[in-house]
């Protein structure tokens, strides 16, 4: 039986850190102690590495180098964190806030989706801009001290519409048409009518009750 190679050596697994050179594509070039290593970029690094960079980094018995976190960044601090897959944050058992003194923006070309049991939002000034909504629910519930709505066109379709107005102003420049199965309209005081022309004209019965009637 021959005797093992001793000859053959396993490489050592380590750890050190190291200055980023240049980030090459899935490659970050960092200049070690004693060598410049090709390094690929750690899941748990999730900033992505820039120039300049001090970088912990890491080589494995198989020869590979990862980038296991950045540990310093001089200059401009902002951080990009990345992942090439799907990312999840998860909190099973509490909340995940996000805060920002400057601002939150988030930025898809797909759909931005909020699944909850109660959503709720609270702003000084709210802008919103759409191009198509649609909105489907049971009830909805404003409160509102001032309401200003500018449209081209207005549909609206519903089986019962009620208001409780206490002034009501409407000035239509052009055609005001009603139809109706019945009308009911009833004044406690006065009802005035007034028009360059009156036409009423019923099918069947027209008239006029009062304690006076005046014509002319």
């Amino acid at each position: 039986m021959s005797a093992p190679n001793t000859s053959i050596k396993v490489p050592q697994s380590f750890q050190d850190s190291g200055t980023v050179l240049r980030v090459e594509g899935d490659r970050v070039v960092v200049q070690g102690a004693s060598a410049v290593l090709h390094c690929r970029r750690a899941v748990s690094c999730v900033v992505d590495p820039r120039a300049d960079d001090l970088v912990l980094f890491a080589g494995i018995a198989s020869g590979e180098r990862y980038v296991l976190a950045v540990l310093e960044r001089p200059g401009d601090p902002a951080a990009v964190w990345s992942s090439a897959g799907p990312v999840t944050l998860a909190a099973p058992e509490g909340g995940v806030t996000v805060a920002a003194r400057d601002g939150v923006h988030v930025v898809t070309p797909a759909t931005v989706r909020v699944t909850s049991d109660a959503v709720s939002v609270t702003a000084r000034e709210g802008d919103l801009a759409v191009q198509a909504l649609t909105y489907v629910g049971a009830a909805v519930a404003a409160n509102l001290d001032d309401l200003k709505l500018t449209a081209q066109r207005i549909d609206t379709v519903a089986e019962r519409l009620s208001q409780k107005l206490k002034r009501a102003y409407r000035a239509v420049s052009e055609i005001d048409q009603l139809r109706a199965e019945q009308g009911d309209w009833s004044f406690r005081k006065t009802l005035g009518l007034h028009a360059a022309n009156v036409v009423a004209t019923a099918t069947e019965l027209v008239k006029v009750d009062g304690d006076q009637i005046h014509l002319g």
